[in-house]
């Protein structure tokens, strides 16, 4: 299975250490995180160092540690799905189109966010977290 992680998730997981950070970290190896996420937890590592009281170097570690681990999905991969991601997404959150592209890259994978408008469109399955433990432990 492809887990596509969006950006709130990672967030969410350096944030609290929780559930989400243990099934992140110990299933990283289904993880596709596309680099425009990493880039996005880089542009607000300081208020999420000050939020989940780690320091910026912590991060850093932790996010090393996930790259590591799992498969990052670069960004020119993803822009040839940019406009099918658009007609899919755009009148429910243009901000989406790019996990959505990297989804359409990726096939047959899912996404792990916990966007609510993410599930308004049909063409690529979405995944809470309750969601995701239930597909990855129950037989």
């Amino acid at each position: 299975m492809k887990i596509v992680l969006d950006t709130n998730i990672l967030i969410s997981a350096l944030l609290k250490d929780s559930s989400t950070r243990k099934l992140v970290f110990e299933h990283s190896p289904l993880l596709y995180i596309p680099s425009y996420v990493l880039d996005e937890v880089r542009e607000h590592e300081n208020e999420i160092a000050k939020k989940s009281k780690l320091s910026v170097k912590e991060i850093h570690f932790l996010i090393k540690k996930l790259i590591k681990n799992s498969e990052v999905i670069p960004r020119e991969n993803v822009m040839p799905f940019r406009e099918k991601a658009k007609e899919i997404i755009q009148k429910i959150d243009p901000d989406d189109v790019l996990i959505i592209a990297s989804a359409l890259f990726l096939q047959e994978s899912v996404i792990w966010s916990e966007d609510k408008a993410l599930k308004k469109q049909h063409s690529v399955p979405v995944y809470n977290t309750q969601e995701i433990i239930d597909l990855l432990f129950t037989p």
